[in-house]
C-alpha cells in the first residue's frame, strides 16, 4: 500500500480539486482507494470567505475513515469498523461507499491515529491511501510515503514569494538524503536526542531542541566527528545557533533528523533551508532517518479578494503562466495546474513512485 498526503499551503490553494482528480483517475484504473483527512475538510461553503468549496465525490467501493457525525443523513455507505478514535465530530468510522455521492471528511489528527487507520487499510488490501491535510497541521503527515502540495495565490499574491516558499519546501523534502540502512536500524525506536561517538553513545533526557538549556547541554557533549540524532522538533533559530557553533569549531558532525516533516515544523521553510544549506556548505552532514518524497506541486492562480465596500469576497487571479515558470525555475519538482493541464501527469508521477517503491533500483 502506498500512502500519499495532499497538503495545502493555505485555504483555497486547490487541494480539494487536486485530491478529487487523483481519486477519479485512480478509480478508473481499478485501484483500491481509501481516504481520510487530518481534521475537517470537504465542506461545501468555505467558512471564512463564504465562497463555494467542493466536497468529495466518492465512488462506489471506495473506503473512507471519517467522524461519525459527518455520516449523518447519508445512507450511501456501509459501516465496516468503529475505530474508537475520538474527534470533535464523533468517533472515526471506517466505511465502504455503497453508492457514488458527496462526502464530508473529518479524520484523526494524531500521527498514532493515522498509523492505526493505515494498518486497518493495509489489512483490507487497499492499494492507495490518500490523506487530506494542510501545512499548518502537517505533523501526522510523517506517516505518509509521499506528499503532494497544493499552493497558489491564496497563500500569497506575490509570485516570487510563492515560488521561494516552494523552493524551500522542495529542498527540505527532496534535497536531504536518508541515512544508510545500517545506521537507520540502530536509530529505529530511539525517541531521545542521542549523541553517537566512536565506541559509545549519550542519550539525553529530551527528544527535541526547544530551549537554550537543552542546546547548551548537547553542545557541551559533542566532539568533532560525532553523530547527533534529533527525533523531535528543533526551532529554526535554535537550529541556526546550534549549527553555527559547530561551524565555528570546524566540526564535521552528522545531524540526523527523523523525517522532513519534523524539519518543516522548525519554522518558516525559507529560513530552515538557509540554515541547513549553510551547514552543508561548511562540511556538516544533514540526513533523515525516514524519507518522505515530495512528488509534485499543484498550483491554483485563484484567490478570494475582499471587497470592503460590499463586505464580500470575490474571485481574483494572478498570472498562472508566470507562477508556473517561476516555480519550475526554482525547484526540480513537477508543477501542475490540474484545471489547465488535467490530472494525467500527476497520476503518472504517482504510478511511477509506486513502481519505484515495489522494485528497488
Amino acid at each position: 500500500m502506498i500512502t500519499i498526503g495532499i497538503a495545502g499551503t493555505a485555504k483555497n490553494t486547490g487541494k480539494t480539486t487536486t485530491l478529487s482528480s487523483i481519486i477519479d483517475e485512480l478509480y478508473k484504473n481499478n485501484g483500491k482507494i481509501a481516504l481520510t483527512s487530518i481534521g475537517y475538510d470537504g465542506e461545501e461553503i468555505d467558512n471564512v470567505t463564504g465562497l463555494f468549496k467542493p466536497r468529495y465525490n466518492l465512488k462506489e467501493g471506495m473506503i473512507l475513515a471519517t467522524a461519525s457525525k459527518t455520516l449523518m443523513n447519508n445512507s450511501t455507505f456501509e459501516e465496516i469498523w468503529n475505530t474508537e478514535i475520538p474527534t470533535p465530530l464523533g468517533k472515526v468510522k471506517v466505511v465502504k461507499v455503497k453508492k457514488e455521492g458527496l462526502f464530508v471528511v473529518a479524520g484523526p489528527n494524531k500521527g498514532s491515529e493515522i498509523e492505526k487507520i493505515k494498518k486497518l487499510f493495509y489489512n483490507m488490501g487497499i492499494k492507495f491511501m490518500l490523506i487530506d491535510g494542510a501545512l499548518n497541521r502537517i505533523a501526522p503527515m510523517e506517516n505518509t510515503d509521499a506528499i503532494i502540495i497544493a499552493t497558489g495565490a491564496a497563500m500569497n499574491t506575490d509570485i516570487e514569494r510563492i515560488s521561494d516558499n516552494a523552493k524551500a519546501i522542495s529542498y527540505i523534502f527532496n534535497d536531504i538524503d536518508k541515512v544508510q540502512d545500517e545506521i537507520a536500524e540502530t536509530l529505529e525506536g530511539i525517541e531521545r536526542v542521542t549523541i553517537f561517538k566512536e565506541r559509545d553513545f549519550i542519550k539525553m533526557s529530551f527528544n527535541s531542541l526547544l530551549d537554550y538549556e537543552n542546546l547548551d547541554e548537547v553542545l557541551g557533549k559533542i566532539e568533532k566527528n560525532d553523530i547527533i540524532y534529533i527525533p523531535g522538533l528543533c526551532i529554526n533559530y535554535l537550529l541556526e545557533e546550534f549549527l553555527n557553533k559547530l561551524i565555528e569549531k570546524n566540526f564535521r558532525t552528522t545531524i540526523i533528523f527523523k523525517n522532513p516533516v519534523r524539519l518543516l515544523l522548525a519554522g518558516a521553510p525559507e529560513k530552515t533551508m538557509e540554515v541547513i544549506y549553510k551547514a552543508v556548505l561548511n562540511g556538516i552532514n544533514c540526513k533523515y532517518l525516514g524519507k518522505i518524497s515530495l512528488l509534485a506541486f499543484t498550483i491554483n492562480p485563484y484567490y478570494p479578494l475582499y471587497n470592503p465596500l460590499e463586505n464580500v469576497y470575490k474571485e481574483a487571479y494572478i498570472d498562472e503562466l508566470k507562477l508556473k515558470e517561476s516555480m519550475l525555475e526554482k525547484t526540480s519538482v513537477p508543477v501542475i495546474n490540474i484545471k489547465e493541464d488535467g490530472p494525467q501527469k500527476l497520476i503518472n508521477i504517482i504510478e511511477s513512485f509506486k513502481y519505484s517503491r515495489l522494485i528497488p533500483l
